[in-house]
């Protein structure tokens, strides 16, 4: 008997991607799906597209949840799914035709429990390749290889999971980059990975995307900052020279431009700063910034503040003269 893939499709206000997201996904060469579509209280027609593909597919099944953010679309998703696997599509992205048929054919010839695969960024237009195992090929991946990939990328579509392993693991439905947050528990938790050397997911990133919000930093940077600290502490070999740049980064693009008010959590964007190795492609200026912070802390603190008035200010002025447009 064929084996059923559940795909959970969080949905807010994506009226404009919708149309492309649900046919790539009633278009899979693998039939035997179900695609739970839940709107987080849409403020545009995207339930009402919704329903009308559903209309003609009753593979869709569609839920209103208007408490929380994704992580609580998805927690409601999977709490709906009925099927032997999940995998998750965001309703402003889109699919391969191959999309279920070729991970599920991987998760099933390797007996994983989780399978990883491509997919490729579209921004401004412009296509980039994601590959996640660079020089390696389509089959079994070890596990401490699989967590170490977390890092870099942990995405919660570019994978299916056998359903058993969110098992007592949901989303955070408070925060923001709540993949970061939950995946790793996942990888944590399963025992086999295989990966697929294909392309299968097309993810777009569009203005006002989590990721391109700034106003989001302390989230982004609390979560890889936990990412990081469980990754030390039980796969302490997963964290090279390439996972500390990473961390630094962060830390220091928070520094620089987060709006939050946790002292906590800035402090330690500062021992981050002071502690680790400063990566060769860090700007000049951002050099100076972190020479700064780490022998006159006072004057560095100064020159963030000021950048963040000036900031600010442009920030106003360009809503100002937009508004002053619209009317």
């Amino acid at each position: 008997m064929e084996k059923t893939v559940s795909i959970i499709v969080p949905c807010y206000n994506s009226s404009f991607y919708l149309d492309e997201c649900l046919k790539s996904l009633l278009n899979q060469s693998y039939s035997n799906i179900e695609i739970i579509v839940v709107d987080n209280g849409s403020e545009d027609n995207s339930l009402e597209i919704c329903k009308s593909y559903q209309s003609y597919d009753s593979r869709i099944k569609i839920y209103v949840e208007k408490k929380g953010n994704q992580g609580a679309a998805r927690n409601f998703g999977i709490d709906k799914a009925t099927g032997d696997y999940l995998m998750f599509v965001d309703s402003d992205d889109y699919v391969s035709r191959d999309f279920c048929r070729l991970a599920l054919s991987s998760i099933e010839k390797y007996d994983s429990d989780i399978c990883i695969f491509n997919y490729i960024t579209i921004e401004n237009g412009k296509h980039f390749n994601k590959q996640v195992f660079s020089n390696t090929s389509s089959g079994i991946v070890c596990k401490e290889e699989a967590m170490k990939s977390l890092f870099y990328e942990s995405f919660s579509f570019n994978k299916i999971y056998k359903a058993s392993c969110f098992k007592n693991i949901r989303y955070p439905i408070s925060k923001k980059y709540e993949d970061v947050l939950t995946i790793y528990k996942v990888f944590d938790k399963a025992k086999t990975f295989s990966y697929i050397n294909n392309y299968l997911y097309f993810y777009v990133k569009r203005d006002g995307s989590t990721t391109s919000q700034y106003e989001y930093l302390e989230d982004y940077f609390l979560a890889t900052l936990n990412l990081y600290g469980f990754l030390r502490k039980y796969y302490p070999n997963t964290i090279d020279s390439k996972a500390k740049d990473t961390l630094f980064k962060v830390a220091l693009i928070y520094y620089i431009r987060g709006h939050g008010n946790n002292i906590v959590l800035r402090n330690e964007a500062i021992r981050v700063l002071r502690k680790n190795v400063i990566p060769t492609d860090v700007k000049f200026k951002s050099k100076i910034i972190v020479k700064l912070v780490r022998r006159v802390p006072v004057i560095a603190n100064s020159l963030v503040k000021l950048y963040r008035k000036i900031n600010m200010f442009f920030v106003k002025l360009r809503f100002t003269i937009f508004i002053n447009c619209e009317r």
